[in-house]
């Protein structure tokens, strides 16, 4: 195991995923991507998002 792959399971950064809402229809979701200039709204396709805190399990 790599320096790299063993950090990335300490962190366990592998299969994070990150919570946007779009700003122009107001849909939440969730992409694995943590760049909010590269994501769009699956909805709408729309650029306009924010990042917005995990809902609660």
């Amino acid at each position: 195991m790599g320096l790299l792959s063993g950090l990335r399971s300490m962190l366990g950064s592998e299969n994070r995923t990150f919570h946007y809402r779009c700003l122009a229809c107001d849909t939440a979701f969730e992409s694995p991507n943590p760049v909010m200039a590269e994501v769009t709204c699956p909805e709408c396709r729309a650029t306009r998002i924010r990042s917005i805190a995990a809902p609660e399990a």
